[in-house]
């Protein structure tokens, strides 16, 4: 029905018509309906629930609803046992909806009459009757004759609501539309799905196999775009214009990427978008508004849901969600929901969803060559796996601003809750550092990780897999993290294990063999055992080989994955290219411990094995042992130096599982070269790392004779006393306003990184976060309001709040409620003056239940804006 968009104006002396009059009256009806649906919304207000008793009561609640066309319908209620047959609606009612023409049903009546039937347990589950309330309306000529005059005095429209019994296939068949109203567009949304990899099975023999496993995980890329673009056009009237997600640039990075180890990264990307979909569309699926409703949906009546299910069953039991549809559930107006946090969440979701796409880069791995500390650019970030939502997770690294000079972002719309509490900068991600100075973001691994089930492990993609190992494996010790280590080749293995530059193969080979040695200890050259020890190592050697390639590897286990990093317990794998040139010095291989002996990788029974033919001085001993053992396997002992591959790291998975030994028995170790004297440090360090902000002692690095202050690192620039170069006050380290103070914008916790040589020394200046939130809070039931403050730092060692004017009573914890006062003497106290919040927190960062530093911060709220936050019952 189209709405009209004139009205006649009259003037002196003119002519009215019926045509005039009707003109007006449409015009002014269609303002009120319209005003209804578009501005207030459609469906159920209040009221009107079904209750059953089991055999021969339908009850219907008294309430009141909006149809589709913005006719507001009243009912007084009903406790109904009979129903009179509707064999057809009135004719006249067919002019306003031919549907309604072809609908049979039964009217609900309370009292039996001759023309009624019992309701009956039976007689309702029969055909499922489903209970409706049809707003009729009857058009009446007024023609009558009175005593005085028999003028035509035209018609009148009476409108009254009758409840009915409908089958339920009926209501299918007719009102089908309705059933998805409001529901199926947002109901619908499809699921997406990552591809797994490798499913088909196929055997990947080289680096570029794996590789095209990647990519085939993202072929068919067009599922994704078009059910983000569906959701976004869906919901784009909550959206800012800003808020618009180039989807185009999706398929652009994997085309970029195809061929080289970033695919990885892209099939990343896309498995964040899809939890990010997923995110939005749970949290869209709570947002059921509608902007500009289609009057046809239920333009006379309500569903009131299935006769034989009560109200309040049907919402309750999930066994009975399959009947939600037959209810005319209340679909408000956007207007009416525009304070509502999910509009802001929904908002912030998107906003996301849009950076995730715009700022995608994989950054350069740094060149090895040129730089000592490129091991450094890799990082292990706690996170979480499984059903976890995209926001409880870490921030990957690969997302970064696009523009010089253009801040990261990213973290504000990470986590809504978060950013809601003012704690945007308490996300962790391998970027924390450009974002937040709380040493618990930037070095989480210090801190408790038992909230976590994952590690994210970034940064080590482009780099020679020795460089990797030596890292992961140096960060796993210090941090004593629950993950094994194993390196595997995508390539082939060379046929001469003793032309095998890989010591970690070597040392598998040989293993542990304790009780093979044993044998060799009684042998005393003898031909017949010495031959037997060679058919055993030969035996466990060609056992053993295979397995340290990728493909091999992957085919024992099925349960390898990649999600950029490991879970608890679990075995990170890393990948590299086999196109490596010659033997070096310097790996760090495995998971077993690390050592200062010389040299990396040596099993027990090499060292052991070697030592033994040493000693054999004899020519016709050492020919004889070379005929009976075989050249190959001397070789192992005599010529094979330690070596280092040229192998590129360009994919990594994990097991869910602890993979100790991939070669079974074998026992190596891990053995980090020592430091020539000319790589060593000199003395370089201090005993306290923490400072207090007010602190305005001066403090000393520790250093010795032959210290040089220009291989002096300071890049986060720490203050040091004129003239002092290795003094510094922790007062100083923040700017000043012209009267002296410090000045507030940069009165935050600040680390410092100082590097000399090879010795990495953090020094902390810390300020205790005294932010807080405020949120007045209406008692339910009475005409009462509180004051609730939450404090954004949770671990403190003490909490003091102070309201001004005094006439609150408040206790002091990091997140307190004060007692109830009368609304009216809340605004008294408020009038003219609004309020002051303090609040005044001390930190223990020396762990002796000790306060080592304190902070406060002071609020202040006008009555204006206090008023308007109590509207909006929303945290500030």
């Amino acid at each position: 029905m189209e709405s009209t968009l004139q009205y006649p104006v009259f003037e002196a002396d003119q002519v009215l018509t019926n045509r005039h009059l009707n003109e007006l009256f449409t015009y002014l009806d269609d303002q009120s309906r319209f005003t209804r649906t578009h501005l207030v919304g459609i469906g159920i207000v209040c009221g009107l629930n079904l209750t059953y008793n089991g055999s021969d009561q339908l009850t219907i609640s008294a309430g009141c609803g909006v149809t589709s066309l913005g006719y507001l319908v009243q009912f007084e209620g009903i406790n109904a046992k009979h129903c009179r047959v509707v064999d057809q609606l009135p004719v006249e009612f067919a002019g306003f909806n031919k549907g309604y023409s072809r609908l049979s049903g039964w009217e609900l009546v309370e009292a039996a009459q001759t023309d009624t039937l019992p309701l009956s347990k039976i007689f309702l589950d029969d055909h499922e009757k489903i209970v409706m309330l049809l707003f009729e309306a009857d058009q009446n000529d007024l023609r009558n004759c009175d005593t005085t005059d028999c003028s035509d005095k035209g018609q009148q429209v009476k409108f009254r609501v009758r409840p009915l019994l409908v089958n339920r296939r009926e209501v299918e068949t007719f009102f089908a539309d309705q059933l998805k109203a409001g529901l199926e567009e947002r109901f619908s949304l499809n699921d997406l799905h990552l591809k797994r990899f490798n499913v088909p099975f196929s055997t990947l023999q080289s680096a570029a196999d794996v590789l095209t496993a990647f990519r085939n995980q993202i072929l068919d890329l067009d599922s994704v775009p078009i059910a983000i673009e569906k959701l976004y056009t869906l919901f784009k009237p909550f959206l800012n214009d800003s808020i618009a997600p180039e989807l185009t640039k999706i398929k652009a990075y994997r085309e970029a990427h195809q061929d080289t180890f970033r695919i990885q990264y892209v099939v990343d990307l896309v498995d964040d978008l899809i939890r990010a979909y997923h995110e939005l569309r749970d949290k869209a699926q709570e947002c059921l508004t509608v902007c500009r409703p289609d009057e046809t949906l239920f333009p006379y009546h309500l569903l009131l849901g299935k006769a034989t299910v009560s109200t309040d069953d049907g919402e309750q039991n999930p066994a009975l969600l399959e009947y939600r549809p037959f209810r005319t559930y209340f679909l408000p107006s956007p207007a009416n929901t525009g304070r509502q946090p999910w509009r802001s969440e929904l908002r912030m979701l998107f906003t996301r969803l849009t950076l995730m796409v715009s700022q995608f880069t994989v950054p350069e791995p740094p060149d090895v060559t040129a730089n000592k500390d490129a091991a450094l650019a890799i990082k292990v970030t706690p996170s979480s796996l499984g059903t976890r939502p995209l926001s409880e997770r870490a921030i990957p690294y690969y997302y970064l601003p696009q523009k010089a000079g253009e801040h990261y972002v990213l973290h504000r719309y990470w986590n809504y809750q978060k950013s809601r509490a003012y704690r945007a900068d308490t996300n962790l991600s391998y970027q924390a550092e450009r974002y937040t100075a709380v040493p618990a973001v930037i070095k989480p691994l210090e801190v408790d990780i038992e909230p976590y089930n994952f590690f994210r492990i970034e940064g080590h993609i482009g780099l020679p897999y020795q460089t990797v190992l030596a890292r992961l494996a140096r960060l796993r010790k210090d941090n004593r993290l629950p993950f094994d280590l194993i390196a595997l080749r995508a390539g082939t293995l060379p046929d001469d294990p003793a032309k095998d530059p890989d010591p970690q193969r070597l040392a598998c080979e040989c293993g542990d063999w304790d009780t093979l040695l044993e044998v060799l200890d009684g042998a005393h050259l003898n031909a017949e055992k010495l031959k037997q020890l060679k058919d055993q190592h030969e035996a466990m050697l060609a056992h053993n080989r295979s397995r340290f390639l990728f493909k091999n590897y992957a085919e024992l286990h099925p349960a390898l994955e990649h999600k950029a990093g490991v879970v608890r317990g679990g075995t990170f794998v890393i990948v590299y290219a086999d196109n490596r040139k010659g033997p070096a010095r310097g790996e760090a291989i495995g998971n077993g411990p690390l050592s200062t002996t010389p040299g990396f990788v040596e099993s027990d029974f090499q060292v052991e094995l070697r030592q033994r033919i040493n000693t054999v001085t004899k020519p016709e001993d050492l020919k004889f042992l070379r005929e009976i053992l075989g050249l190959n396997l001397v070789n192992y002992f005599t010529d094979v130096k330690p070596a280092i591959a040229d192998g590129i790291v360009f994919a990594d998975f994990y097991l869910p599982y602890r993979d100790t030994s991939p070669c079974g028995s074998v026992s190596y170790q891990i053995n980090e070269p020592k430091p020539s004297e000319s790589e060593k440090p000199d003395v370089f360090g201090i005993k306290q790392t923490v400072y207090c902000w007010k602190d305005q002692t001066a403090y000393e690095f520790g250093i010795d004779d032959t210290f040089n202050v220009e291989e002096l690192q300071n890049p986060d620039e720490l203050k040091f006393v004129p003239d002092k170069p290795l003094q510094f006050v922790p007062q100083e380290q923040f700017q000043r306003l012209a009267d002296g103070t410090i000045d507030p914008t940069d009165k935050k916790t600040k680390t410092f990184r100082l590097t000399y040589r090879s010795k990495t020394v953090y020094v902390t200046v810390k300020v205790p976060n005294a932010a807080f939130t405020v949120k007045l809070v209406k008692v339910q039931g009475s005409n009462e309001v509180q004051i609730r403050l939450v404090a954004e730092a949770k671990n403190l060692l003490s909490y003091r709040w102070k309201i001004q004017p005094e006439e609150f009573e408040i206790s002091h914890a990091f997140e307190t409620t004060s007692k109830p006062i009368p609304m009216d003497k809340f605004r008294g106290i408020i009038k003219g003056r609004g309020l002051g919040i303090t609040l005044t927190v001390e930190e223990d960062f020396t762990h002796d239940q000790q306060a080592d530093c304190s902070n406060e911060l002071t609020r202040m709220f006008t009555e204006t804006f206090l008023l308007n936050r109590l509207a909006e019952d929303m945290p500030f």
